[in-house]
């Protein structure tokens, strides 16, 4: 098929997963067999002068075309047009994308449509809110694609999405294109890794707080700007055990990954985000498969949203976000027990080959449709 993917992310970005997330998919999608044309905005954040294939890592086996970001109130929705426009000119066999007014002009137009979501729409977006709900009347929708069941929970609950327009596809990861890293930090220690943002509820202040616990621990966070990198170390009353290495391109975190005996995923019971409030029940994070993916043991928060892809005991260790001594206990076993660490390793990535590469996705998230 011809494929015209809509996204609003910044492409190529320092800032964004969803960003690592599109350009994946695209990726996927071509190694499919599709022909496949990403259409994306021309935004602020996005990095200029950088190859964005070579910055993700992906194949070149697609094309990028840039449309404008004007600088003015409503040019989300003004891009949203552009892109629905320019899919219809273009004229491909489907349209699949994360962009909702875009998703929604073209069904209404009768393309056939794939419309995927990460989150609910937020009540501050009324217009979204009243596309989101008339969609599944549009003649070109062919199916929603929700990434965990309690967000398809919502959307037929909330947008009148039927069951048999909607399917649930979590996020996924590729398998690591490197061997084995070569050990490359202090041997006689536990290097546990956190790769992801840096705001308030991610964890880090879990990570700032067990440091001073686990004298046998280093911990390395990946990720965040100078800024919020210069704010954290201010926090740690141990240095040498907090090791900040700041951003690093997405095409280079497979080494690193590898490289750690433990990968952290210690978010907080309560969002970051004011307006979300408790931690989402509907996230699909891109972080925990791309750590299954490692097969290294996973230590990660014991919330409904990581309960639908990690068991407990078996694929990782699930903690209390809101006790450190419950992390701590989980870092002693596993320093203690080396049985235990390759035994989840290799039982997560077991499950991660089985149904969690972007190839499966895409198979998925496709199939039935011509």
């Amino acid at each position: 098929m011809r494929i015209v993917y809509l996204a609003a992310s910044a492409i190529p970005s320092a800032e964004n997963a969803n960003s690592i997330q599109v350009m994946s998919m695209c990726e996927a999608i071509a190694q499919s067999g599709h022909e496949v044309q990403l259409i994306a905005p021309a935004r602020p954040g996005r990095l200029r002068g950088i190859d964005p294939f070579d910055y993700y890592g992906v194949a070149r086996i697609f094309r990028i075309e840039w449309l404008p970001w004007l600088p003015f109130k409503g040019r989300g929705y003004l891009y949203a047009w552009m892109a629905a426009r320019r899919a219809a000119q273009l004229a491909p066999d489907l349209v699949y994308g994360r962009l909702i007014a875009g998703c929604y002009l073209t069904a209404r137009r009768g393309l056939a449509t794939v419309l995927e979501v990460h989150q609910p729409v937020r009540t501050s977006e009324p217009f979204l809110r009243w596309m989101m709900s008339r969609i599944a009347d549009a003649p070109g929708l062919r199916r929603v694609v929700a990434v965990s069941r309690s967000l398809a929970e919502q959307l037929a609950r909330k947008h009148g999405i039927p069951a048999a327009k909607m399917i649930v596809a979590p996020n996924a990861a590729r398998e690591p294109r490197l061997p084995a890293a070569e050990p490359r930090f202090e041997a006689g220690r536990m290097h546990a890794g956190y790769i992801g943002g840096l705001l308030p509820g991610k964890g880090i202040e879990l990570i700032i707080q067990l440091a001073p616990t686990t004298p046998w621990v280093t911990y390395h966070v990946v990720g965040g700007t100078f800024d919020e990198v210069q704010g954290w170390q201010k926090e740690v009353r141990e240095p040498g055990r907090v090791v900040f290495h700041g951003r690093v391109a997405p095409a280079e975190t497979d080494a690193l990954r590898q490289s750690f005996d433990v990968l952290l995923a210690p978010y907080h019971r309560h969002s970051s985000d004011p307006m979300e409030g408790v931690h989402p029940p509907w996230l699909s994070p891109l972080k925990l498969m791309e750590y299954m993916a490692a097969g290294k043991p996973i230590l990660c928060s014991d919330l409904p949203a990581y309960r639908e892809i990690l068991e407990n005991e078996r694929t990782a260790l699930l903690c209390d976000p809101d006790d450190p001594k419950s992390w701590r206990r989980a870092l002693t076993r596993l320093r203690d027990d080396p049985e235990l660490r390759n035994g989840l390793g290799e039982a997560a990535r077991a499950v991660f080959l089985e149904g969690g590469t972007w190839k499966h996705r895409v198979q998925q998230v496709l199939e039935g449709l011509k």
